[in-house]
């Protein structure tokens, strides 16, 4: 309690005090304003001078000013790992769950980086999972999950990681080469369940191999939807869908060649969009090294080949036909699960002679039952027929002889020679 003597003197200090704090925030108001100030004479001063190169530099230093501002003590982050869930993402299925977890929680990842690098703010991460497949996959096309709380976004990353590994099961579907990323992209970033996209920072991740519909490269021929997407969406509506909502687009691709128009029309798009004054970018990731050019012989798991089966029908195979009829069959399925649809299959059969039973038969219409002749075994003559069909295969494709046999013959040489002339041929 203040004697009545001294209330006087009390209140003068406090009224001080107060002046004081005033004084100090009209000070710091001041030198922000005259600091703006400064940056906006540069910008005019640019502009009367004609240097135009300057007056962009100078209004864009203005812009950020004006938009940047400190992180708080607490800050939220959504991240939406877009799937591709087509045949051809098979070999990398395992990865896709390990890779989430290792981005959002391992050593070296997001988190680590952020907190290393902001100590003094709490970071929350929110992460949402989607599968997706092709248009033509219908009811199939897109796999996704509300969360009890409402949102496609969830702070219980193990929760995600369990969603995302049964959706990894199976890859399949997708028909042609490319898929609709457009589609999956537009359907995420249009997320409007409560929750969704709430927090201040937003950051969306695509997993494909495959590119867009329209964006294929020339050495890729096949796309369903080339001309026109069912629904009109286009790379323009969909970048200015992310920057409505000031997501930021990392796109990963596991086939960089099959990829690359797809990422140059995506990066242009985003970056000269009309709603995207701070000039953002898209991150492209590749996730396997490739050293070849787009539509070369060697370009990988999805390159279209032309597979040429030798097979041992001689008498000694009487009890193996089946079991060789079988892995033909399982060869060419997984091909077909892998989207290989425009690859083409010849088969050479071969006892002491060889015949050509199949040849450059498109994949779908391959046929399932081969008969067998059960001579006596013989390799040169089936090595020349397969060699001669390897050398006429067309120059879009691939050749891989795949041989089947149960056991040796007195001419291997001159087969493994055959095969090793083709092989410095092609």
């Amino acid at each position: 309690k203040i004697p009545k003597e001294h209330r006087y003197e009390w209140l003068s200090d406090a009224r001080n005090n107060m002046y004081s704090a005033h004084c100090l925030a009209m000070y710091d108001d001041l030198q922000v304003a005259t600091e703006k100030d400064a940056r906006t004479h540069k910008f005019f001063d640019a502009l009367l001078l004609g240097d135009m190169a300057k007056a962009e530099t100078e209004f864009k230093d203005i812009y950020l000013s004006m938009k940047s501002s400190p992180l708080s003590r607490k800050a939220e982050i959504d991240i939406a790992f877009l799937v591709d869930l087509t045949g051809s993402m098979g070999p990398y299925a395992p990865t896709i769950s390990s890779m989430i977890k290792a981005l959002v929680e391992k050593q070296g990842a997001v988190m680590e980086k952020l907190t290393t690098n902001f100590p003094e703010t709490e970071f929350t991460f929110r992460v949402a999972v989607m599968g997706f497949r092709d248009i033509d996959d219908q009811d199939r096309q897109f796999k996704e999950v509300v969360w009890d709380s409402g949102s496609h976004f969830s702070e219980d990353v193990d929760e995600v990681i369990r969603f995302s590994s049964s959706m990894m099961w199976y890859t399949s579907g997708g028909g042609d080469i490319a898929e609709d990323l457009l589609g999956a992209i537009s359907r995420s970033a249009c997320w409007d369940a409560a929750g969704d996209w709430a927090s201040p920072m937003r950051f969306m991740v695509v997993l494909t191999d495959a590119p867009a519909h329209g964006l294929t490269n020339d050495a890729r021929p096949s796309d369903n939807y080339a001309a026109r997407h069912p629904l009109s969406i286009t790379p323009c509506s969909v970048m200015g869908e992310l920057l409505s909502k000031n997501i930021d687009l990392f796109f990963c691709s596991f086939d960089p060649h099959a990829t690359s128009k797809t990422e140059e029309e995506l990066c242009h798009q985003y970056a000269a969009h009309t709603n995207n004054p701070d000039q953002r970018q898209v991150s492209v990731i590749p996730l396997l090294e490739s050293d070849q050019p787009a539509g070369s012989r060697n370009s990988g798991i999805s390159a279209i080949r032309h597979i040429i089966f030798v097979l041992d029908e001689s008498g000694s195979m009487k009890n193996e036909w089946n079991g060789v009829v079988n892995a033909y069959n399982n060869f060419i399925a997984r091909r077909q699960q892998h989207q290989c649809d425009s690859d083409l299959i010849s088969v050479v059969q071969f006892d002491e002679t060889a015949r050509i039973t199949v040849q450059h038969c498109p994949i779908e219409s391959t046929p399932r039952q081969l008969s067998q002749q059960k001579g006596r075994t013989q390799f040169h003559p089936a090595a020349i027929e397969a060699c001669s069909v390897a050398r006429a295969t067309p120059v879009s494709h691939v050749p891989l002889v795949v041989f089947m046999s149960d056991g040796g013959a007195n001419d291997s040489s001159a087969a493994s020679q055959e095969f090793s002339s083709l092989n410095s041929e092609i």
